[in-house]
């Protein structure tokens, strides 16, 4: 699994008849998503650089080529209910 998270306006549509309908989201956020994805390989979660924006203060990572960033995990103080030393462990800061 690869997945790619973008930021920004986007809106959803709902296309279709008879019964039969298709979801769909449009905007920024979404083509920002898709070219993160992109660039992710297989069980990577990669961030556009918007959305790596407002990541970036709760979580760790590493830039890559064109500004994405492949998210390593949120920062220990970030996650609430887990022992500091497990969480400082898994994801180096």
């Amino acid at each position: 699994v690869r997945m790619g998270i973008g930021a920004g306006g986007c809106g959803a549509l709902a296309v279709g008849e008879d019964g039969r309908f298709e979801f769909l989201l449009v905007g920024a956020a979404t083509v920002q998503a898709c070219a993160a994805q992109q660039v992710a390989r297989p069980g990577d979660l990669v961030a556009s650089p918007d959305a790596w924006a407002l990541l970036a203060a709760s979580a760790a990572g590493d830039v890559l080529d064109g500004g994405a960033v492949r998210i390593r995990g949120l920062r220990a103080d970030e996650r609430p209910g887990r022992p500091a030393a497990a969480a400082a462990a898994a994801v180096p800061a």
